[in-house]
């Protein structure tokens, strides 16, 4: 069975895999789900080429939007229809020029989307244990929305700050 632990940054989410045979697999992205990636020559209205998305597995981007950025200013956006070996296609002509940089984004949650470019296509059971930081680092940086902790007589040092 393969085996999952994630932990889920405020910045970065890290995946590790073990695979049934052993093997261990490492994949880091962004705690947003979003892909970012810049448009390199060889591309055209219809087709990105990013030499960065030749690791990435056969067709893993189909049904993704694409949103392309000239500097801060978003130029265009579509759906992605094919990935393969570099290139992503595109439904439909975009206004995408050598240099711009563009953000792929998903209907699904970094951990999902991590899990999912491990198994690379692969479905079997899996089992995951998924931790975050994303709380300890609010508390400790005294970040967001005002909490109460509330915890059975006994515990009450579980967390100090």
């Amino acid at each position: 069975m393969w085996q999952f632990w994630i932990d889920v940054g405020g910045t970065f989410t890290d995946c590790f895999a073990l695979q049934p045979d052993g093997k261990i697999l490492v994949h880091k992205l962004l705690s947003s789900g979003v892909t970012k990636g810049k448009v390199e020559e060889g591309s055209s209205r219809k087709v990105i080429v990013d030499s960065v998305r030749t690791r990435d597995p056969e067709d893993f981007y189909r049904g993704f939007r694409l949103v392309v950025r000239r500097g801060e200013n978003v130029v265009d956006e579509g759906m992605v229809h094919a990935s393969s070996e570099g290139k992503l296609f595109l439904e439909s002509e975009l206004d995408a020029q050598v240099g711009d940089h563009y953000e792929l984004i998903g209907d699904v949650e970094a951990p999902v989307l991590g899990i999912r470019y491990l198994l690379r296509g692969v479905e079997e059971e899996i089992d995951v244990r998924l931790g975050t930081t994303r709380g300890t680092n609010a508390l400790l940086e005294r970040k967001g929305a005002k909490t109460a902790f509330v915890t059975t007589k006994g515990f009450g040092d579980i967390l100090r700050i």
